[in-house]
């Protein structure tokens, strides 16, 4: 018993780590979002003819789709990870 003790106190997870996770990840997600966010925005001729080819999608729906896309990223991101690390700051 005194083992399982010692291994659980060994593996236990602070508070301090389990925001700096979420911290992390918020970050990570964002810059992945504000890139696509350029990328998209940037090489958009490019892209459109090369997606709409690829997908078998008309390239005047690409648009909607992209901005679909960029919105679903962004609640999730928002959801799943910013507002759990604004959590966890305040509590901390």
């Amino acid at each position: 018993m005194l083992q399982l003790k010692k291994w659980m106190d060994l593996t236990m997870v602070t508070l301090e780590q389990v925001t700096e996770f979420f911290g992390w990840c918020a970050f990570i997600n964002i810059v992945v979002l504000c890139t696509t966010t350029v990328l998209l925005l940037a090489l958009k001729g490019k892209v459109l003819p090369l997606h709409a080819k690829m997908f078998d999608i008309p390239e005047s729906k690409c648009s909607v789709l992209y901005f679909s896309y960029l919105s679903n990223y962004k609640v999730i991101t928002l959801t799943f990870f910013v507002v759990p690390y604004l959590a966890l700051k305040l509590l901390g």
